[in-house]
């Protein structure tokens, strides 16, 4: 369609102007719980609107929700009204949970979810039907909109409150996924398990901003408190929308893409056979695998950064194991940064990007940037003790006299709010916190060998066919001219990178009628979205060739146990 010419301004074109999803987080920085928050937060996601996707239909949406931490308080209230007691805050758990919409598969959905449950040893209290008003949805989301219920878990008495019943949770779902993946996947019917925690629950759907209040009752009564959301409007960029994509995932809102997912996905499934826990132990079999490869690459980043959590690192952490902040070619950070980077860069590969993340346990807030900083994400602080962070300003209005500091993520960079400490923590502070924990440059020292410490090469023999002409020589090998001439040759003789045409129309090889190389099998499916695009020369300070090889040495802190391997998973 042909902009308004009055619209036109310079080069600029509306019809060319894209959104991508709207992220927001609010917290009371010293953790007191208020239904302002909730509120305020779902006004931030209004606001938000014009960065959701919509269909046909302009009550149809991508997807919208909050997470916030366990109302208490409202779901005692709830359970007087079933007959039910609930446990103290903290003894008990809640799953919400997308089940089918006919009757029969709920009951076997129900089935399925109470076996599970008592395969790992949780009792069920009771279950609840979430009140909802579906008027408002249009019929592209309600003739897929699925039943939706809560399960009320109690603590079993063998585990303690806190990180050990939060992970006991965490294998409990991971047995009724597993056990629902079997049963439901041939019949096409929804089974989804949005959150299942005695800290945090998630209210979701494939909803537009603007529906959230209407649709989901609970969210509008004054006992539903919390000190900490997060909301998300969706804008679906490379997966169909649907109910159980919608954000918030169970613990992060992303807004951008993940765009070495298959890479990072790969590494994931290598990695499993040769995991090791000492937090997790012998439940470590019953949570693999670790991701869900139906879901979105917001969902299985959610995925494993959960599972780094359950086995021991802090939340914000493993965050920054997953974007790390740009350090190969960083002069500017101290040494012990460069050392702890380079060591955290070993155990996991960068989750490459452009992408923005929230980030919760219902104890502390986070958020961080991609180190190449293609996404927004701004905050404010204010005088009264709140902190909002969002994809952009203005999505709630805040009297400046009120506002105490402001200010954006840059790139690669993350903060924290530490309820427990009533402050917010900043990047440099923040990751100097985390180098000084370990020594990790006598661990690198230890444990890796670089290119430059190796011997000499022995100058090789020639080749008994050294009379054969080249070019036969380099077909035997399957290598071509234009192999030799754009690749190998500058790489040899000037030590550059090789060049190549993004739009080359050569056939994978495993489909290719040609004898093609050993190493053409290998090649990384990699698209880098931004514009303007980066140029791996000028944007130095983000990119680098660094490549790690895993040997079978031994970790001298874990003994018979791979380095590779047993770090990974070890709160080293």
């Amino acid at each position: 369609m042909q902009a308004d010419s009055a619209q036109q301004q310079g080069l600029y074109r509306p019809e060319f102007d894209h959104d991508a999803c709207g992220i927001g987080a609010l917290a009371d920085i010293n953790g007191e719980r208020h239904h302002q928050i909730l509120d305020d937060a779902l006004s931030i996601l209004v606001n938000l609107e014009h960065r959701g996707g919509t269909g046909l239909e302009k009550n149809t949406g991508d997807g919208a929700g909050i997470l916030f931490q366990v109302p208490h308080h409202f779901f005692r209230k709830e359970a007087q009204k079933c007959g039910q007691i609930l446990p103290a805050e903290g003894d008990y758990g809640v799953a919400m949970l997308f089940f089918p919409q006919d009757d029969k598969g709920v009951e076997d959905a129900r089935r399925v979810f109470e076996e599970g449950c008592a395969e790992a040893g949780v009792p069920l209290l009771f279950w609840r039907e979430v009140p909802v008003d579906p008027h408002d949805l249009g019929e592209t989301a309600r003739a897929c909109m699925p039943t939706i219920l809560q399960a009320f878990l109690g603590r079993p008495d063998d585990t303690p409150a806190g990180d050990a019943f939060e992970r006991r949770l965490y294998v409990c779902r991971r047995t009724i996924e597993k056990k629902a993946d079997a049963e439901f996947a041939l019949r096409d019917k929804i089974f989804y398990v949005c959150s299942m925690s005695s800290r945090t629950i998630v209210y979701k759907g494939m909803l537009v901003a603007t529906q959230m209040r209407r649709f989901f009752i609970d969210l509008n009564d004054a006992a539903v408190k919390t000190a900490v959301a997060l909301v998300h409007s969706r804008y679906s960029t490379n997966t169909t929308p649907s109910w159980e994509r919608a954000h918030p995932n169970r613990f992060i809102i992303h807004n951008g893409e993940i765009n070495t997912l298959k890479g990072n996905v790969n590494w994931i499934r290598a990695r499993e056979p040769n995991l090791y826990s000492p937090v997790l132990q012998h439940d470590l079999e019953r949570v693999m695998p670790i991701i869900n490869r139906e879901g979105s690459d917001s969902a299985i980043l959610d995925n494993v950064l959960e599972f780094l959590v359950m086995n021991g690192r802090p939340l914000t952490r493993a965050a920054s194991m997953l974007l790390p902040e740009p350090w190969d070619h960083n002069d500017s950070l101290s040494e012990e940064r460069r050392a702890y980077d380079a060591y955290q860069s070993m155990l996991m590969e960068p989750w490459d990007g452009p992408a923005a993340i929230a980030f919760t346990d219902g104890r502390t807030l986070g958020a961080a940037l991609d180190r190449n900083g293609l996404r927004p994400a701004r905050y404010y602080v204010t005088r009264d003790g709140r902190f909002m962070l969002a994809s952009e300003v203005g999505t709630i209005e805040v009297s400046p006299e009120n506002i105490l500091t402001s200010g954006c993520l840059g790139p690669g960079q993350m903060l924290e709010v530490d309820f427990a400490r009533g402050r917010v923590i900043y990047n440099d502070e923040l990751r100097a916190r985390y180098a000084k924990e370990k020594p990790y440059r006598d661990w690198i020292a230890e444990e890796t060998l670089t290119v430059d410490a190796l011997d000499e090469p022995v100058a090789a023999t020639p080749a008994e066919d050294a009379e054969v002409p080249a070019a036969v020589r380099m077909a035997k090998l399957g290598y071509h001219w234009d192999d030799v001439d754009e690749v190998v040759r500058p790489m040899a003789q000037q030590g550059k990178a090789p060049l190549a045409s993004m739009g080359i129309d050569a056939p994978l090889a495993c489909l290719s009628k040609k004898t093609r190389s050993f190493f053409d099998y290998f090649y990384q499916l990699f698209a880098q979205v931004t514009n303007p695009p980066i140029d791996a020369l000028r944007e130095h300070m983000v990119t680098s060739t660094t490549l790690y090889l895993a040997t079978t040495a031994t970790c001298s802190r874990i003994p018979a146990r791979p380095v590779s391997w047993c770090a990974w998973s070890v709160r080293c």
